[in-house]
């Protein structure tokens, strides 16, 4: 018989829990583990009173895509016509309909009956309707998000801030003006709690001078003053969740994202005589210009060392304002390149300087934070005339589903908590291009976490998603309008940090020591002799 219904050859079925509906013996499913998505087969014969009608009815009703029109090809069928339909093929229907079909034969009928003609807006008006339809069958609602929980929770409400003050507060009157309009300023002093205390300063010495004992030249490449292997050192650790930094990367943004991620970056470490010289911009310029992809991004850089006019920054001052005419000109002299990235040494030529603007030293003291655009220009000097030691926070703005971060191309918010929980590098730049560089393999024995301090420090490290009231109410004094709480609540954080920090130092120089042996730094003449002149045991 050609049917929409499989029929059994009456063999024995016993022992599986089957039901007897109507006199036909059916093998039964629970509602939870079939999810009524397939149809149960019936064993025995029909009862339908005409099966040509009823296969007819059942095709038509498949035919039809939407629960709207299913519900109106039904329109006009009265209980009778239900009644001569056998329960199994009145199941079909309507479970073709989406409703429930795990209850007795009269209210199945009277449940089809109630959806048969009705628009989808009729179905969906009354909770009595709703209730006929199993829950893949329904719109979704807010209930459906509440799991076991009764009550539903208050939408959080989108968060504002004063820029302005928060400028005023931690970097000084003048200097979002100075950025906006310039897309650079050198916030003074803002790390001076690390570097006028003199211990701190020798342990900074000491974890820098370690890091560089281990480092190494690959495939016969010079470092150019990058400390390449320096990934989650404690000063690195203690910046990164310095609330001020915090604050005034979210103020220098133009879209008022707060819910920033410090990806891993590595260090600088130059020398005199060491090859620092470039002139480039981290970002791809066609994507910026055609979906701003990465015009919020702000690059900062944390100075340990009194900077010279001739080791320092390079930047070309309210560049920002022109980088979509420049690349037109670029584009029109087919000297575009391509990449995550540009080198612009050779394309931003003289001509160009003297319309836009030529390169200006930006030189800082040890404690100061430059904060620039990254659609600006910039590069370094070539040759240093001291020692340069600079940290780079690299605080990216993360979607509120915490996934994915600004730029495209980078690991997603995962990989970044991964990364700082284990103390590893990232294969890619946080501009998104690859590393041109082996990264090593595992955690390097010397990190020491430096975590759980504040709850606003381990979200910016990835440690924590941005929700929680308590993590928020951290948010909220430090970018909120009582300057005297917010200091308060840096000084406090700063005062633990660097309280962890001092006890995890000598936790560093241990671990460090075991590891490596006679490779250890510490165990060196130089390494005893920085951790003898600390006067720490």
């Amino acid at each position: 018989m050609q049917g929409a219904i499989e029929l059994g050859d009456g063999s024995d079925k016993k022992g599986r829990g089957d039901k007897t509906v109507g006199g036909f013996e059916l093998v039964s499913s629970s509602e939870e583990e079939s999810d009524q998505s397939d149809e149960p087969v019936l064993i025995g014969k029909c009862k339908c009173k005409d099966i040509a009608a009823t296969n007819d009815l059942i095709g038509r009703v498949r035919e039809r895509r939407d629960l709207n029109s299913k519900a109106q090809l039904l329109t006009g069928m009265h209980r009778r016509d239900w009644v001569a339909i056998c329960h199994r093929h009145v199941r079909v229907i309507a479970s073709s309909l989406k409703l429930q079909t795990n209850i007795s034969r009269p209210k199945l009928i009277k449940s089809v009956m109630s959806a048969q003609g009705k628009t989808v807006e009729d179905v969906w008006e009354t909770e009595e309707l709703r209730s006929l339809f199993r829950k893949k069958g329904r719109p979704a609602e807010e209930s459906d998000e509440l799991g076991p929980f009764k009550y539903a929770q208050g939408d959080a409400s989108e968060f504002v801030f004063d820029r302005e003050a928060v400028w005023r507060r931690y970097a000084g009157e003048g200097t979002m003006e100075t950025f906006f309009d310039k897309g650079n300023v050198v916030v003074k002093g803002l790390l001076d709690w690390i570097v006028k205390d003199s211990e701190l300063m020798g342990m900074v010495s000491a974890e820098f001078e370690m890091y560089r004992h281990h480092l190494r030249e690959q495939n016969g490449k010079a470092n150019l003053g990058w400390c390449r292997n320096m990934w989650h050192s404690l000063v690195q650790q203690a910046i990164r969740q310095d609330p001020a930094v915090y604050a005034l990367h979210v103020a220098a943004r133009e879209d008022g994202v707060w819910r920033l991620v410090s990806y891993p970056y590595y260090t600088r470490f130059a020398d005199s005589g060491d090859s620092t010289g470039f002139r480039h911009i981290d970002i791809n310029i066609p994507e910026l210009i055609s979906n701003g992809r990465g015009r919020n991004v702000v690059q900062s850089a944390v100075s340990l060392d009194d900077e010279s006019e001739g080791g320092c920054t390079l930047v070309v001052p309210g560049f920002h304002k022109h980088i979509a005419s420049w690349w037109s000109k670029v584009e029109v002299r087919e000297e575009e390149t391509r990449g995550w990235t540009h080198d612009v040494g050779k394309i931003y030529r003289d001509e160009d300087a003297d319309v836009y603007g030529e390169f200006k030293t930006v030189r800082c003291d040890r404690g100061d934070m430059r904060m620039t655009m990254a659609r600006l220009i910039h590069g370094s000097t070539a040759n240093y005339d001291r020692v340069r030691r600079v940290v780079f926070p690299w605080l990216l703005g993360i979607d509120s589903d915490h996934h994915r971060l600004e730029m495209t191309g980078l690991e997603r918010w995962e990989g970044v908590h991964r990364a700082n929980r284990d103390m590893v590098g990232l294969r890619k730049e946080p501009t998104g291009q690859p590393h041109r560089f082996g990264i090593g393999k595992g955690r390097f024995a010397g990190c020491v976490e430096l975590r759980g301090v504040s709850k606003l420090g381990d979200a910016v490290l990835g440690l924590r998603k941005w929700v929680g009231k308590e993590l928020l109410k951290e948010r909220d004094v430090v970018l909120g309008a009582d300057s005297d709480a917010a200091w308060r609540y840096v000084n406090g954080v700063r005062g633990e940090l660097k309280r962890r920090w001092k006890e995890g130092f000598m936790e560093m120089v241990e671990e460090e020591s075991a590891e490596f042996g006679g490779n250890s730094f510490f165990k060196s003449f130089e390494g005893l002799c920085a951790v003898a002149s600390l006067n720490v045991e």
